[in-house]
């Protein structure tokens, strides 16, 4: 598996439903929108994050989601200001609060 940085997504797919109880409702077809990072991408499936932890002495992921190929409608990689993301720095450019510069 590679190394950050990794690629900014936004997936639209298509997600099963399940009714665990007595019903005259049958469950439908949900249409879901998720974004974040896409970690992982191969024939079959992508793997895309909420949280990718830089520090080497904590986990590595938060939040993976991974979305078979067949069930995705759409996947759009996003721009990202340059630099917007570095330390220190909103994603409007602006100092973050509480957050020691580089």
């Amino acid at each position: 598996m590679k190394k950050g940085p990794f690629p900014a997504v936004q997936v639209t797919w298509r997600d099963s439903a399940l009714i665990n109880e007595q019903s005259d409702n049958l469950p439908t077809v949900n249409t879901v929108i998720s974004v974040g990072w896409l970690a992982e991408e191969d024939d079959d499936h992508i793997v895309v994050v909420r949280d990718y932890h830089t520090n080497p002495d904590s986990y590595r992921w938060r939040g993976a989601c991974a979305i078979p190929k067949f069930a995705i409608t759409s996947m759009v990689r996003l721009e990202l200001k340059k630099g917007a993301l570095d330390a220190g720095q909103g994603a409007d450019g602006s100092p973050r609060r509480g957050v020691p510069a580089p």
